[in-house]
C-alpha cells in the first residue's frame, strides 16, 4: 500500500479510530480490535500512530477477554475463565487500562472463593483495592472493602474484618449511597455477633434495617431482619429471634426469591432446634436442602446437611448425624472451605466423644487444630482447643485437660469472644470440680456466671447456674445448690429451653435424694420423665424412670419398682432400635441398659420369681451382640421389634429348660448385683442360685487374683521360640483394673460416682452448652448410697467368701477356683460346663483353675463359654450347606503407619508353618504372605465354614494386621497472581480451580504460569481427583464448644461495576456465601475435592507413601458388617480372648466374629511359644476332624499337652477355648469342606 500524504494519512486514522470507538460504544470488541488491527497491517502509520492504535487495540482485547471469562465463570467453567482472566491482565497493563484490571482482579478474586481459596482471594481483592485508592476511585473501594470484610468474615478474621467494614462505611456515609451503607452495617453486625458482641450486632441490624425501610430497599430489609434473628438467637431470646426470622420469611416469600426462603428456613429452623422442637426444625431444614439442591447451590446445601446432622445429633442418633456431616464435609472439601473443615472436624471430635471413642474425638479435634491455625481462624483454634481439653477431661485427666483450657483463654479474649470465654472459664471449674477443688470449681463457675450475665447470654447464665449448682453438690452445701438449680430452672423457662428444664428437675431429685427426702426425689423424677417425654428425649426418660424404679426398690415397693424398670427398659429398647448397625454406639448404651436388668432381676428375686430374675439379668448380657445376630438371622419386613423381642424370650426359656433334661451338661452363670456375685447354675437339678457377697475391698482383691492368675500362668512360658503375634501397647491384665473398677464402681463409694446415666445426661448437656461435658446436665449420684446391695431372696443359699491368710502366698488359681466354682460344685453334674462369665470374668482361665484336690478344672469338664445364653438360643450353631475352609498365615506388612506412628511388624515364620500345616488338613491353599490382602480376605471370610488366622493383632483395639492394599497418591502445585496484578510463577491460587464444573480433572503438574498458551494454563488449573475423604460440619448453635453451622451470614462478595476506559458496560455480577440479594447470576461451582493432608514420601511401601490403617487393619467392624456362615473361627493372632471390658464382657475381635454370624470361635488368652502352639494345634484338629465336639476337641488337647514332659505347665495350654456354640463335623462335612477348599 502507498504511503498516504500526511494530511490524508490523519484523517483516515481519525476516522477508522472514530470507528473502533463507535463499535467498542457498541459492545462490538471484535469489529473494534478488527479495524485497529488493519491500522497496524499498514505501511504508512507513523510510529506514534502506531503505538497509540496498539494501546487501542490491546485495551480492546483485554475488555474482549475480560467479556468471555465472565461468561465461562458464570457457566461454572473456572478453568477457562482464569485463562482469560490472565490474558486481560496482561493485555490491560500492557495497555494502560486500569478500569479493566481492577475488573478483573475482582473477578478472580470471586473465583477464587468459588474455589473455595480465601486468602488468595484477599490477596486479589486488596490488588484491587489498591488499584482503586490509586485511582480515586471511591465506588471500586467501597466494592473491593465489602469483599476484603466479607471475606475475612469467612475465615474467621473478625477483627480485620470489621476494620475492612468501617473504612468502607466511612466512604458510603460520605457519598450518601444508603443501599452500600445497609449492607455494610449488615456485615459488621455477623461479624459482632461472631465474636460474642451481641448487643452490638443488634445496634448495627436496627441501623440497616431504618435505612432499608427509608429508601425501600426491600431485600436489604430482610436481611437485617434476619440479622436480628441471628443475633437474638445468639443471646437466647428465642421469642425475638423468632419474630425477625419469621418476618424475613415472609418478605423472601414476597420477593419470591427462593434462596432467601432458604435461608429464612435455617433460621427458623434453628430457634425452634434451641427451643427442643426438633419436630419443627426438621422439616423447616429439608425444606431448605430441598430449595438449595433445586438452585444447585451446592454450599448452601452442605450447610443445610450440617443442620440435619446437628438436629440428629441432639436427638442422639449419632449414625444419622455422621451421616448428614459426612455428606456436609463432601462439600466442604469439594470447595477446598477451609473455615467449614475445621468446624467439621471439631463436629466430628464431638460426635466420637458423645460415642466414647475418645481416640477418634482426640484425632479430629488435632486436624481442626491444624486447620484453624494455618488459617489463622483463630476462633477456631480456641475451640479446637476446648475439644481436646474435653477428651482429656472425660478420660479423667483433669490436669491436662486444664493445659489446653488454658491454652484457649487468651485466644477467647484476643479476639473478643466473651461467649467463649465463659465457656472456657465453665470447663476449668469442671476440671477443678473433677480434682474435688470445689473452691476453686466455684470460683470458675461463677466467672462463667458474671460473663455470661454481662453479654446478655442467657445459655451460657443457664449452663454456669447449672454447673455453680453441682459443684455445691458436689461440696456438700445442699441448700446451695437447690438455690442454684431454682435459679437455673427459671432461667431456662425463660428463655424456654425445654431439655435444660427436664434437667432441671433431674438435679433437684438428685438433692432432695441426698437429703432421704425420698417422696419428693421420686416426684420430681417423674417430673423429668414427663418433660423429657415432650421433648423426645429417649435417654432422659430411661434415665428417670430408672432413678423412680431404684428409689422404689429402696423403700420395698416392689410393684412400682418393677413397673419403674420396665419402662425404663423400653425406653433402651427404643433407643437401640434407632441406632440400628451402631454396634459401637450399643455396646456403650449396653453399659447402663444392663444396670436396669441387673435392677430387674434384684426386685424379681425379691417377688420370689427366680427363673424370670436369672432371664432379665441373662437378657441385660451381651444386648448390642444380641442385636447383631438378631439382624442376621431373625429380622423380616413383617415383624415387629416387640414381636422378635418376645420370640426370642421364648426361645430363650426353651434353651433353659433343656438344659434341665441333659445329664452331661452343667450351666454356670455369673452376674455381679449391686454388692453380691450370683452363681446361677442350671441342670438336672433345675435352676438354682449362690450368692458371694463382698465388700467394698472384694473388687480389688479379685483383680489382683485375676492378674495374679494370668501372670502365674503367663510367666511360666518357654520363651524360646516365642513369637509374640500382640501389637497392643498396654497387654491382658494392664487396664483390667480400670475397666473392671468403671463396671461396678456402684459399689465402691467413690466421690464421683454417678448412678447410670450420670455420664450420658452430662455429655447430652456439652450438645447445648460449649462448657460441659460432664457434670452439666443432670448428676445422678449415689453418693455412698448401698441400699442397691445385697438382695434378700428367699430363693438363693449364701455362701460367705473364704478368709486367706494374708502371709501364705495361696494359688491364685486355686483362689479362683473357691470363690467361683466351690460354692456350686456339689450342684455340676456331667463333664461338660457352658459358663457364662460378666465382665472382667471373662479374663480368666477357667480350664487351670485348680480344685481341693490339686487337680485342674479341665481334668474333670471340658469348658465351653458363651456371652448369654440368650445369644446360643438365637443361633442354631451353624447350617447344612458348609462351603471350604479360609486358612490366612504371616501377611506380609514391611513399613505401615498405624495411629500416626511408622512401624514394621516384625515377621511371624511359625504363623506361615501354622497355616500351612492347618491349610493341609483341609487340602486348602492358604493365603500366606503377600497374598493376604485386606480385600482379599474380605473377600472370601463370608464364603467360608471354618477360618483360621495365624497373623499379628491388637487385642485391645480388636484388629488383625493383613498384608496392605495400597495405592500411591501424587501431591499437586498450582499457580497464583503475585502482588498488585503482576503474573507470578507461585503455584498456590490457581492450582487449586477445576477443568470445569462436574468432575476434577487428571492430576498435571506444572511450576509456572504462561499467560501466552491456552494449554499451559490449562495444565496448572487441574486437580487431583479426591480420595474419598470424609468429614462433618460443627453442630449448630449450642451443640458445639465453636458454635453453630447454622445459615450461612450475609457475605457477599461484590464484582466491580465502573466502566472501562474502553466502554465497558456495567456488570453487576456477585456473588454471596450467604443471603443473595437476588440479582446476581448464582455461578456454579467445580465438583472438586483436595487432600486435606497431602501425604507424606517416606522410605517404605514401594517407595512411595506409608500404607495406612485402612489399607491393612481388619478391624472389629468391619467383621460385624459381614454375613458370616463360619461354623468355626481360629483367632491365632494374639490375646483374642481379651479386648475393653464393658457389661457385654469383652468386646474385641472375637466378639465381632460371633456378632457376624460366627457359630464358635475358638480364642487364646496369652502368647505361647511356636512348638505348644504347632502341637496345640495338631491334636486339636486332628480330634476336631475325627468328630468330637469343639470344646472336647480343646480338652483332649489340653490333655495330650499335659503328658507331654515339655508343654505339661498350664502355660502352654490354658490360654485355649472356645466361645460360642460347641460345634462339631461329621466326617462327612470334613469330606464337604475339603473339597470346597480351593480358594487361590
Amino acid at each position: 500500500m502507498e504511503e498516504l500524504p500526511s494530511d490524508v494519512s490523519l484523517k483516515v486514522l481519525a476516522v477508522c479510530l472514530r470507528l473502533a470507538d463507535f463499535y467498542n460504544d457498541k459492545g462490538d470488541l471484535g469489529k473494534s480490535s478488527e479495524i485497529c488491527q488493519g491500522l497496524l497491517d499498514s505501511d504508512w502509520l507513523t510510529a506514534t500512530a502506531r503505538s497509540h492504535v496498539t494501546f487501542k487495540k490491546k485495551s480492546a482485547d483485554a475488555v474482549a477477554s475480560l467479556r468471555i471469562a465472565e461468561n465461562y465463570r458464570s457457566q461454572g467453567n473456572l478453568s477457562r475463565a482464569m485463562d482469560h482472566m490472565i490474558t486481560c491482565c496482561t493485555l490491560a497493563q500492557e495497555s494502560g487500562n486500569m478500569m479493566c484490571m481492577q475488573s478483573a482482579l475482582c473477578s478472580m478474586g470471586l473465583m477464587m472463593i468459588t474455589a473455595g481459596k480465601p486468602e488468595q482471594a484477599i490477596e486479589l481483592f486488596q490488588q484491587h483495592l489498591y488499584l482503586a485508592q490509586a485511582q480515586g476511585d471511591t465506588q471500586s473501594q467501597i466494592i473491593a472493602y465489602k469483599n476484603l470484610a466479607n471475606v475475612c468474615q469467612m475465615i474467621s478474621s473478625f477483627a480485620q474484618g470489621i476494620q475492612y467494614a468501617k473504612q468502607g462505611l466511612a466512604i458510603t456515609q460520605g457519598l450518601q449511597r444508603a443501599q452500600s451503607e445497609a449492607e455494610f452495617y449488615i456485615v459488621i453486625c455477623h461479624m459482632y455477633d461472631s465474636i460474642g458482641k451481641p448487643q452490638e450486632a443488634i445496634n448495627h441490624a436496627k441501623t440497616a434495617l431504618s435505612l432499608a425501610k427509608e429508601h425501600k430497599l426491600k431485600r436489604i430489609e430482610g436481611q437485617a431482619h434476619a440479622c436480628l434473628g441471628d443475633a437474638y438467637y445468639s443471646i437466647a431470646k428465642f421469642d425475638d429471634s423468632l419474630k425477625h426470622n419469621e418476618k424475613f420469611l415472609e418478605i423472601a416469600q414476597g420477593l419470591d426469591d427462593k434462596k432467601m426462603v432458604a435461608h429464612a428456613c435455617t433460621g427458623l429452623g434453628l430457634v425452634h432446634h434451641s427451643r427442643g422442637d426438633n419436630h419443627i426444625a426438621i422439616p423447616l431444614h429439608e425444606q431448605a436442602l430441598k430449595i438449595d439442591q433445586e438452585l444447585g447451590d451446592r454450599r448452601a446445601e452442605g450447610k443445610s446437611y450440617g443442620n440435619l446432622g446437628n438436629a440428629a445429633f441432639a436427638r442422639s442418633d449419632y449414625t444419622k448425624a455422621r451421616e448428614y456431616y459426612n455428606k456436609c464435609l463432601e462439600i466442604a472439601v469439594q470447595f477446598d472451605s477451609k473455615q467449614d473443615q475445621w468446624m467439621v472436624y471439631h463436629s466430628l471430635g464431638n460426635t466420637f466423644y458423645f460415642q466414647d471413642d475418645f481416640r477418634q474425638a482426640l484425632e479430629h479435634q488435632k486436624k481442626a487444630l491444624d486447620v484453624a491455625r494455618a488459617i489463622g481462624a483463630r476462633g477456631g483454634e480456641a475451640s479446637a482447643l476446648g475439644g481436646i481439653g474435653n477428651v482429656y477431661y472425660a478420660l479423667g485427666e483433669y490436669d491436662h485437660a486444664i493445659e489446653y483450657y488454658q491454652q484457649a483463654l487468651p485466644i477467647t479474649v484476643e479476639v473478643g469472644d466473651r461467649i467463649e470465654e465463659g465457656n472456657t472459664y465453665g470447663n476449668l471449674g469442671n476440671c477443678y470440680d473433677g480434682l474435688e477443688k470445689y473452691d476453686d470449681a466455684i470460683e470458675k463457675h461463677k466467672k462463667h456466671l458474671e460473663i455470661a450475665r454481662d453479654v446478655g447470654n442467657k445459655p451460657g447464665e443457664s449452663r454456669a447456674l447449672c454447673n455453680l449448682g453441682i459443684a455445691y453438690y458436689w461440696a456438700d452445701d445442699i441448700e446451695k445448690a437447690l438455690e442454684k438449680h431454682n435459679e437455673h430452672l427459671k432461667v431456662a423457662m425463660e428463655i424456654g429451653d425445654k431439655l435444660n428444664v427436664s434437667r432441671c428437675y433431674g438435679n433437684f431429685a438428685n438433692c432432695f435424694k441426698l437429703q432421704r427426702n425420698t417422696e419428693k426425689a421420686i416426684e420430681f423424677y417423674r417430673k423429668q420423665a414427663e418433660s423429657a417425654k415432650e421433648i423426645g428425649s429417649s435417654v432422659g426418660e430411661a434415665t428417670s424412670y430408672y432413678n423412680v424404679g431404684t428409689l422404689h426398690k429402696s423403700l420395698e415397693n416392689w410393684d412400682d419398682a418393677y413397673e419403674a424398670m420396665k419402662k425404663c427398659i423400653e425406653k433402651y429398647e427404643e433407643i437401640r432400635v434407632r441406632m440400628r448397625n451402631e454396634d459401637s454406639q450399643k455396646v456403650s448404651i449396653g453399659d447402663k441398659h444392663v444396670r436396669a436388668h441387673k435392677h430387674l432381676a434384684l426386685i424379681l428375686l425379691e417377688q420370689k420369681k427366680l427363673k424370670e430374675a436369672f432371664l432379665a439379668a441373662d437378657r441385660g448380657r451381651a444386648v448390642a451382640l444380641n442385636d447383631l445376630l438378631r439382624s442376621l438371622y431373625n429380622v423380616t419386613c413383617d415383624e415387629s421389634h416387640e414381636a422378635l423381642v418376645l420370640a426370642e424370650e421364648r426361645k430363650t426359656e426353651d434353651h433353659l429348660a433343656s438344659l434341665y433334661h441333659l445329664t452331661n451338661v452343667t450351666m454356670l452363670s455369673f452376674s455381679f448385683l449391686f454388692g453380691t456375685l450370683y452363681i446361677w447354675v442350671a441342670g438336672r437339678g433345675g435352676l438354682q442360685v449362690t450368692t458371694v457377697p463382698f465388700g467394698d475391698e472384694f473388687i480389688e482383691k479379685f483383680v489382683k487374683l485375676i492378674r495374679s492368675a494370668l501372670s502365674s500362668v503367663e510367666s511360666a512360658r518357654d520363651s524360646e521360640c516365642l513369637e509374640e503375634r500382640d501389637m497392643a501397647e498396654t497387654q491382658i491384665g494392664d487396664e483390667l483394673a480400670e475397666d473392671f473398677f468403671a463396671l461396678h464402681q456402684d459399689k465402691l463409694p467413690t466421690r464421683k460416682h454417678v448412678d447410670m446415666e450420670g455420664n450420658e445426661e452430662n455429655k447430652q448437656a456439652g450438645r447445648e452448652a460449649c462448657s460441659k461435658h460432664t457434670p452439666d446436665g443432670n448428676q445422678y449420684s449415689e453418693r455412698e448410697d448401698k441400699s442397691d446391695g445385697q438382695s434378700r431372696a428367699q430363693d438363693s443359699t449364701r455362701c460367705v467368701l473364704p478368709e486367706s491368710d494374708e502371709e501364705e502366698e495361696e494359688n491364685p488359681l486355686s483362689e479362683l477356683y473357691n470363690i467361683l466354682i466351690k460354692p456350686v460344685e456339689e450342684s455340676i453334674q456331667g463333664d461338660h460346663l457352658l459358663i457364662i462369665p460378666e465382665s472382667a470374668l471373662y479374663c480368666i482361665p477357667y480350664s487351670a483353675l485348680v480344685d481341693t484336690q490339686g487337680k485342674y478344672l479341665s481334668e474333670r469338664f471340658s469348658v465351653q463359654v458363651s456371652t448369654s445364653l440368650r445369644t446360643l438360643a438365637m443361633h442354631n450353631g451353624g447350617g447344612e450347606n458348609l462351603e471350604g475352609a479360609l486358612v490366612i498365615g504371616n501377611p506380609t506388612l514391611g513399613q505401615v503407619m498405624v495411629r500416626g506412628k511408622v512401624t514394621r511388624p516384625r515377621d511371624l515364620p511359625g504363623a506361615l508353618k501354622e497355616a500351612q500345616d492347618v491349610a493341609k488338613c483341609f487340602n486348602a491353599t492358604p493365603l500366606v504372605q503377600a497374598r493376604a490382602t485386606r480385600p482379599l480376605v474380605l473377600q472370601y471370610l463370608p464364603r467360608a465354614s471354618v477360618i483360621h488366622i495365624a497373623a499379628h493383632g491388637d487385642s485391645r483395639r480388636g484388629e488383625i494386621y493383613l498384608s496392605p492394599s495400597w495405592v500411591p497418591h501424587t501431591p499437586q502445585k498450582g499457580a497464583s497472581i503475585g502482588q498488585k496484578g503482576k503474573l507470578t510463577a507461585n503455584a498456590s491460587v490457581l492450582g487449586q480451580i477445576s477443568e470445569d464444573s462436574e468432575c476434577s480433572a487428571k492430576p498435571q503438574v506444572a511450576d509456572s504460569l504462561s499467560t501466552a498458551k491456552r494449554d499451559d494454563t490449562e495444565s496448572l488449573l487441574q486437580t487431583p481427583e479426591a480420595r474419598g475423604r470424609s468429614v462433618a460440619v460443627a453442630p449448630a448453635r449450642g451443640l458445639s464448644v465453636s458454635g453453630s453451622v447454622q445459615r450461612e451470614n450475609n457475605i457477599k462478595v461484590e464484582h466491580s461495576v465502573k466502566e472501562t476506559s474502553s466502554g465497558m458496560p456495567n456488570n453487576n455480577s456477585e456473588f454471596e456465601k450467604g443471603r443473595d440479594n437476588g440479582n446476581s447470576p448464582e455461578p456454579h461451582f467445580p465438583k472438586e475435592t483436595t487432600n486435606l493432608e497431602p501425604p507424606t514420601d517416606r522410605e517404605g511401601f514401594s517407595g512411595e507413601t506409608l500404607p495406612s490403617e485402612e489399607d491393612f487393619l481388619l478391624t472389629c467392624s468391619d467383621i460385624a458388617k459381614l454375613h458370616l456362615r463360619a461354623r468355626l473361627v481360629v483367632l491365632s493372632c494374639c490375646q483374642t480372648a481379651s479386648g475393653k471390658i464393658r457389661s457385654e464382657g469383652v468386646v474385641g475381635i472375637a466378639r465381632s466374629f460371633l456378632g457376624a454370624g460366627a457359630s464358635a470361635v475358638l480364642v487364646t488368652m496369652w502368647a505361647i511359644s511356636d512348638d505348644a502352639t504347632q502341637i496345640f494345634m495338631e491334636n486339636f484338629y486332628k480330634f476336631l476332624l475325627e468328630g468330637f465336639p469343639c470344646c472336647a476337641a480343646v480338652r483332649i488337647s489340653m490333655e495330650e499337652m499335659r503328658r507331654s514332659e515339655k508343654f505339661k505347665g498350664a502355660a502352654n495350654w490354658a490360654p485355649f477355648y472356645v466361645i460360642g456354640h460347641d460345634v462339631k463335623f461329621s466326617k462327612s462335612e470334613v469330606m464337604q469342606i475339603r473339597s470346597n477348599s480351593l480358594f487361590h
